[in-house]
């Protein structure tokens, strides 16, 4: 008697003559098949971050900042240079590497690229451009608003020359060499701190840059408060203009070129009135 044919599903080879896929004819290695890469989130400026994470490492980033002016502080009593302002020079340096550290160290824990802070130098020739160009139209507006309190806040300009005193007081006498370094120096980790990295973290807090770069702003002056209520203005209205070159151009390069030269052309002014003061006899 003939039996019927099994009931089920047809094997997947019936009535075919091709190999199954892991088939591998005799004597050939079998090649093994390289698992498919996961592609990684593509990090820009800013990263996306929870306010009370942005919070937190503003808080960490001022503490190293205060820590390093401490530990400079003390290690500084068993210094005595010829001039006093090395101190204030060393323990103001101190304060500021302790807080670039502390930006990077985060940086490398959250897994965050530098560039997410703006740290990023592929396009020198346009940035360097873009901000010595700022300079000429924010000289040109801190020109305006200094006309403009003259005639409004008559008593802010009673005391014009307190910045170059307060920088006198604070920064000893240098070369020239000297001075372009420790400007350097200082535009590194200002930019770094207040423009990469508070910036972007008050944007989380705040949800939008509009509100971001003037608090930015407002924080960078009052950094400066030791020169005196005009140039902390003064200084205020700079660090707008180097926040909006940060957000527009994604890097800290247009704001360090901007920074350092405006520093240098200060530089060079306090230095032309000492010589004007005090002509050589």
């Amino acid at each position: 008697m003939d039996l019927p044919p099994e009931s089920g599903p047809a094997s997947p080879m019936a009535g075919s003559a091709l190999p199954p896929a892991n088939f591998t004819p005799a004597g050939e290695a079998a090649v093994p098949v390289a698992p498919v890469a996961t592609a990684r989130p593509v990090q820009r400026m800013p990263m996306r971050m929870s306010p009370p994470r942005a919070l937190l490492e503003i808080v960490l980033v001022a503490l190293a900042g205060a820590g390093g002016l401490v530990i400079t502080a003390v290690a500084t009593t068993f210094w005595s240079p010829a001039d006093d302002r090395w101190i204030n020079l060393a323990t103001s340096g101190g304060a500021g590497l302790c807080a670039l550290a502390a930006c990077f160290l985060l940086l490398r824990l959250a897994g965050h690229a530098p560039r997410t802070i703006g740290w990023r130098f592929d396009r020198p020739s346009t940035d360097v451009g873009i901000g010595l160009a700022a300079l000429v139209m924010v000289d040109s507006l801190l020109i305006l608003i200094i006309l403009t309190l003259s005639v409004v806040w008559p008593r802010l300009l009673e005391d014009p020359y307190a910045s170059q005193r307060a920088v006198r007081e604070t920064l000893p006498t240098m070369t020239w060499p000297q001075i372009v370094l420790v400007m350097l120096g200082v535009v590194v980790w200002e930019e770094v701190v207040f423009r990469g990295f508070l910036l972007t973290r008050l944007r989380a807090l705040t949800g939008r840059w509009w509100m971001a770069v003037p608090l930015s702003a407002v924080l960078f002056g009052l950094a400066h408060g030791y020169q005196g209520p005009l140039a902390m203005a003064m200084i205020a209205v700079l660090g707008i203009v180097l926040a909006l070159l940060a957000v527009w151009r994604r890097s800290l390069l247009p704001g360090m070129a901007l920074h350092l030269a405006n520093n240098l052309m200060f530089m060079a002014l306090l230095r032309l009135q000492e010589s004007m003061e005090h002509p050589p006899t």
